[in-house]
């Protein structure tokens, strides 16, 4: 439980470590508040609690814990979009029978048994590992469970945001800290077109809307160069676009995998 704990509070703190914080005007701040009010009015409701058991094997033991992650239901299938990196992280672990080079060994835990805690709704939902798209970091959950399934966020309303612009990430504190929707404000900084086309970005992590509610997508981050500096590997976080999560979702639903690749 203390494991489980710590999880959901860096969970939660996530955003608080993006790099570049974004600091408002009083003028802006007035029109954020507004935007919040839009915001959280249009999708609180599709961020939601997933908790999960991740397995890890190494030196013949297997070790099970419990963890939690945000989602984002997604359009009106009951398809659950996650971050891949907090359901099933890789690590360099010290191995002595390794045959890299380094003595290390990749380990990478599993996941599996998941729920999905929605607000307004006593019991969880239970959910199926459905598909990921490794290059983005994404990975997609079916939601099991009598109708109606919470609605998603719309994938078909156009949004595009732009260099220079502020949008509004949104996510959801643990449930035993109340659930509530909470909110941050971000920045774009530019289009990049390595690892994949897209807008860098600096704020949270998560879903990305407009000032006027729009969802415009989801913010990544990814290891843009593995090697990066003294070893550490240099990240960007990334916005991946409405236009592209409709099209990568769509194949995830027609996708019919159950397990985790």
């Amino acid at each position: 439980m203390k494991r489980t704990a710590r999880v959901a509070r860096w969970i939660t703190s996530l955003a608080l470590l993006a790099p570049g914080p974004t600091v408002l005007g009083a003028a802006e701040s007035a029109d954020f508040e507004r935007a919040v009010a839009a915001v959280t009015g249009e999708a609180a409701h599709a961020v939601v609690e997933v908790r999960f058991v991740q397995t890890s094997e190494f030196g013949g033991q297997t070790r099970r814990q419990d963890s939690v992650a945000l989602g984002l239901v997604v359009g009106a299938d009951g398809l659950v979009l996650v971050p891949e990196r907090q359901l099933q992280p890789e690590f360099r672990v010290f191995d002595p029978e390794a045959s890299s080079g380094d003595g290390t060994a990749l380990l990478r835990l599993a996941a599996s048994d998941f729920r999905v805690f929605v607000s307004g709704r006593a019991e969880p939902l239970a959910a199926r590992y459905l598909s990921r798209d490794g290059d983005r970091g994404l990975a997609w959950l079916q939601l099991e469970g009598t109708p109606p399934l919470p609605r998603g966020v719309d994938l078909e309303r156009p949004c595009e945001l732009r260099p220079g612009q502020r949008f509004v990430g949104l996510w959801r504190l643990p449930a035993r800290q109340g659930g509530a929707p909470t909110t941050a404000p971000g920045f774009v900084g530019g289009r990049t077109a390595a690892p994949f086309p897209s807008l860098s970005v600096s704020g949270p992590i998560g879903p990305a809307f407009a000032f006027d509610g729009r969802f415009c997508g989801y913010v990544v981050t990814i290891d843009v160069d593995p090697q990066g500096v003294g070893g550490r590997p240099w990240q960007e976080n990334l916005l991946v676009d409405v236009e592209t999560l409709a099209r990568l979702t769509a194949r995830a639903a027609g996708s019919g995998r159950a397990t985790p690749r």
